[in-house]
């Protein structure tokens, strides 16, 4: 796994101004978080770009409180997603809000799976986790 930034454990959250994230490759992350449990994970302005591969994402969250503000984020490849937020089951925890936040997602045509564009997502939210709040 290659990550941007790696922030685990018990820090007092993350906050990042500006700033672009491009991953390629699989298994890759702009931003990985696993921080304490209510801390923030903070973004402004930020742009991600998840050029291609599979099975990567801008930020996995899978715990802290994510804050999307400004920016945008574009993914590309297949199985990737702009945010990921981690199931509770596999030990993901708080919410997110995001807020004027451009979403550019490459989709696959009709029914091809095994294409460009297949399985991506924008938002992936996984179960037990909510949006608190996406407003443009």
């Amino acid at each position: 796994m290659n990550n941007g930034i790696f922030a685990d454990g018990a820090i007092g959250g993350l906050t990042v101004t500006g700033g672009n994230f491009t991953t390629s490759g699989n298994s890759s992350n702009g931003i990985y978080s696993s921080i304490t449990a209510a801390q923030n994970v903070s973004t402004s302005g930020t742009i991600f770009n998840v050029k291609s591969g599979s099975s990567s994402n801008a930020i996995y969250a899978k715990q802290g409180k994510v804050s999307m503000t400004g920016g945008s984020v574009t993914v590309n490849g297949t199985h990737n997603n702009g945010l990921f937020l981690e199931s509770t089951k596999y030990g993901g925890q708080d919410n997110a809000a995001i807020e004027n936040v451009t979403f550019n997602v490459d989709t696959a045509s009709g029914l091809e799976y095994t294409s460009q564009g297949s399985y991506n997502n924008g938002i992936y939210v996984g179960a037990g986790r909510t949006i608190d709040s996406i407003k443009k």
